[in-house]
């Protein structure tokens, strides 16, 4: 029996009539390009390293310990220096409020920076009103804080907005805006700008309304009158000229208090605005009085001299 014979594949026919088509390479779009070269691009920036933020050129406060904390490492600086302000370390500081020697060393660049601390061989002095805060600690913690005022007022931050401030309230981000201004810092430096106010704050050198910051209530220029100044705008007077006496005059003998003749009269009239006074502290007190006892002193000695 013979097998009909085998059809051609309709394969087979199309390869033996027409050659095979060639593979024509996809040319790529001009779009195609545009979107590789983007990608590319976008590739490189993303592995260029990235450029440091420009460094504030004044010592900000740090924002890795909270305020309160930081409130308790000052008093912790007062508590261990005792009455006599002696020089101290971090480590005396660190067993008093339960802290990291390392943690305390944190904020010291900022408080010496301020005048709240003053460095010396081996450790730091604090400032007489970390003593004076230490002690209102214990009467009125809200307002103890208010005792940091005469340093504070003289810091740079404050000096940055209390002019704007005396001309009405300010936001607290136009506040932030003018110290960084004041210390060439970054937006990364927003919360340690905003600690700066938070200082301010406590001290009653401004007053927090929301999202709006105004003057506040301590008097800044009262507190931070040196105590020296009052017993120096006291002068001895000068020495009366007398007529030459045509008759004997009885002998001329010191006098602090009176007018009997022959004597030179003294006398003194001091007003201090109890506002005022109660703001001082005891050695503020105790060099007022001091300088009152010089004058009586020199004067005594001017009419023993007659």
């Amino acid at each position: 029996m013979t097998l009909p014979a085998a059809q051609p594949s309709p394969t087979a026919e199309h390869t033996q009539d027409q050659p095979p088509k060639k593979e024509i390479a996809r040319v790529p779009l001009a779009t195609d390009v545009v979107a590789r070269l983007k990608s590319a691009s976008a590739t490189r920036a993303q592995q260029k390293p990235a450029q440091p933020a420009s460094r504030p050129n004044k010592f900000l406060p740090t924002e890795r310990i909270t305020f309160a904390r930081q409130l308790d490492i000052l008093r912790g600086w007062a508590a261990a220096s005792g009455p006599l302000r002696k020089k101290v370390t971090n480590n005396e500081v660190a067993k008093i409020i339960n802290m990291q020697p390392s943690t305390v060393s944190i904020a010291n660049a900022f408080f010496s920076s301020v005048g709240l601390l003053t460095k010396s061989d081996g450790g730091y002095v604090p400032a007489e009103d970390l003593t004076a805060f230490l002690r209102a600690y214990d009467w009125n913690k809200d307002t103890a804080a208010q005792k940091l005022a005469p340093t504070l007022s003289r810091a740079w931050f404050y000096e940055a907005i209390s002019c704007k401030l005396e001309f009405g309230p300010r936001t607290e981000a136009d506040c932030l805006q003018d110290l960084a201004d004041a210390s060439h810092a970054g937006p990364d430096c927003r919360p340690n700008l905003r600690v700066l106010l938070d200082y301010l704050a406590a001290a009653g050198l401004i007053q927090r309304d929301g999202t709006m910051v105004k003057k506040g209530t301590t008097n800044a220029s009262a507190v931070a009158t040196p105590a020296s100044s009052l017993a120096d705008s006291i002068s001895v007077p000068s020495k009366p000229e007398t007529a030459p006496a045509a008759t004997d005059v009885g002998k001329v003998m010191p006098s602090l208090f009176g007018t009997t003749e022959g004597q030179v009269q003294f006398n003194i009239a001091v007003k201090v605005n109890m506002g005022e006074f109660a703001t001082w502290q005891a050695d503020r007190i105790a060099s007022f009085f001091g300088g009152i006892a010089q004058v009586l002193a020199a004067n005594a000695k001017v009419e023993q001299s007659e």
